[in-house]
């Protein structure tokens, strides 16, 4: 008997320790601002800074789907240098895949 409960107290401690990891292995909600953006992909110039503006109208009208542009960002941020020109490209690739028009 004292196995059984054993046995049972170490799958029920498993299976929540998984449901955890699980949950923090998830990447955070990203805030999709023209603020936050143009500061982590570090945009220098006014064209630069109307893309973006440009790609969050897209997303507000539905012109261009919320998760693909968070997924590019949050690719597109991780780079060491030139993160503008990665989402940029990126953004454009990604849009076209799936049938969407990237500015």
């Amino acid at each position: 008997m004292r196995r059984w409960i054993l046995g049972c107290c170490l799958v029920l401690g498993l299976v929540l320790f998984g449901a955890q990891t699980a949950e923090a292995n998830r990447a955070p909600r990203i805030q999709l601002d023209a603020e936050t953006m143009k500061a982590a992909l570090r945009t220098e110039t006014p064209e630069e800074q109307g893309y973006i503006d440009e790609v969050l109208r897209r997303v507000r009208t539905g012109q261009l789907p919320r998760r693909l542009v968070e997924s590019v960002f949050w690719w597109a941020r991780h780079k060491p240098a030139h993160r503008f020109q990665y989402f940029r490209q990126a953004l454009r690739i990604q849009a076209a895949r799936l049938g969407f028009s990237a500015p």
